[in-house]
């Protein structure tokens, strides 16, 4: 086939199909070369593998490919190679890297003869193969036009736009929310007391605690403000930044504000009220069930006594997975939230 051909259907086929190109274009690399199966893999981690599209259909045996490609693949390598170990039925096959920019590569096509047909190493499979990867490119470009669209760069983090977005998703489908925000208090006193750059470090080592904290997504909307949105309970929430914050320092400079809301509540003109009663050094907690904030001090054990005296409180039939007020939704809503928050989720 005329290389002309195949870029005018890769083409058409990129302008139409958006995320599902990988999956629509293995079955277009069948038409061409039939009789053979095709997988595309692409990068996951600096030294991982995974799964873009293929036309098997047996998870094991793309997984068998997958760890293949961990076990066999050489960043030297620049044109076709093949794997140490083949599955039982192939007779044949070839694995041609997806090169992008800087010599890197992105992803590797796999094309696997089951039949007695050997697969020659022929310069059209090479040129296929540059032009699958120029699609792998200009996917990763313009990846990365929108993200840096939504990026704060300074703290390399989703942006205040960004956090709006996939709260008010979170909300238009009714879910509960915990919306936990930190800002550092009295910012430009500091800024003029301690020097830009090294508050801009500060913030950057906030930044890094709230993310080891593993609770949820983190978002940058301002250069005093770092919002954390979870789908775990406020208490929880409440542990993890209470033990965090207080044991590790840094707690006495901030305040830290934990929101659980839904549908119906402008979430930066919640957090923003949040920030104006809360004070540096507690954490100030408000539910949507219980109007009344609660600021609370203290370690992580009379926080926990707190939540159990709050659990025995709360009549059984109110109770979610955990059995805190916040926590009314079942595990598939559950599921639902994680989905958002991954950018999963559907408009």
């Amino acid at each position: 086939m005329a290389l002309e051909k195949i870029y005018g259907e890769f083409m058409e086929l990129y302008d139409s199909s958006g995320r599902e190109f990988f999956s629509e274009a293995v079955v277009l690399l069948a038409n061409w070369y039939t009789g053979r199966e095709h997988t595309i893999l692409a990068r996951d981690g600096e030294c991982g593998w995974k799964l873009a599209a293929s036309t098997l259909r047996n998870p094991d045996e793309t997984d068998f490919l997958v760890k293949a490609a961990g076990k066999d693949f050489k960043e030297c390598e620049r044109g076709l190679f093949f794997f140490s170990a083949v599955r039982n039925s192939v007779c044949s096959h070839r694995v041609i890297p997806l090169m992008v920019r800087k010599g890197e590569t992105a992803g590797l096509w796999i094309m696997e003869s089951i039949g007695k047909e050997k697969i020659s190493p022929d310069r059209e499979i090479l040129k296929t193969g540059h032009l699958l990867a120029f699609f792998v490119q200009h996917s990763l470009d313009e990846r990365m036009l929108v993200y840096n669209k939504y990026l704060d760069a300074e703290m390399n983090l989703p942006g205040k736009t960004y956090f709006r977005q996939v709260t008010g998703r979170i909300q238009e489908q009714g879910h509960l929310m915990i919306v936990c925000g930190f800002r550092w208090n009295q910012f430009r006193e500091a800024v003029r007391a301690k020097g830009a750059q090294r508050m801009e470090e500060e913030m950057l080592r906030l930044c890094e605690k709230i993310k080891r904290l593993d609770l949820g997504n983190v978002y940058s909307l301002a250069e005093d403000t770092i919002v954390l949105v979870s789908a775990d309970s406020s208490q929880e929430v409440y542990a993890g930044v209470d033990c965090t914050f207080r044991d590790q320092g840094m707690g006495k400079a901030l305040k830290i504000v934990i929101l659980c809301l839904a549908r119906g509540k402008d979430v930066l003109t919640e957090l923003e009220s949040a920030f104006q009663a809360g004070r540096a050094g507690n954490i100030w907690i408000q539910t949507e069930e219980k109007k009344n904030p609660v600021s609370r001090r203290g370690s992580e054990k009379q926080a926990a006594e707190e939540a159990q005296e709050q659990r025995a409180d709360v009549p059984a039939k109110n109770m979610g997975r955990t059995g805190n007020i916040c926590d009314e939704g079942s595990a598939e809503e559950i599921e639902d939230i994680l989905g958002l928050l991954e950018g999963r989720g559907s408009k």
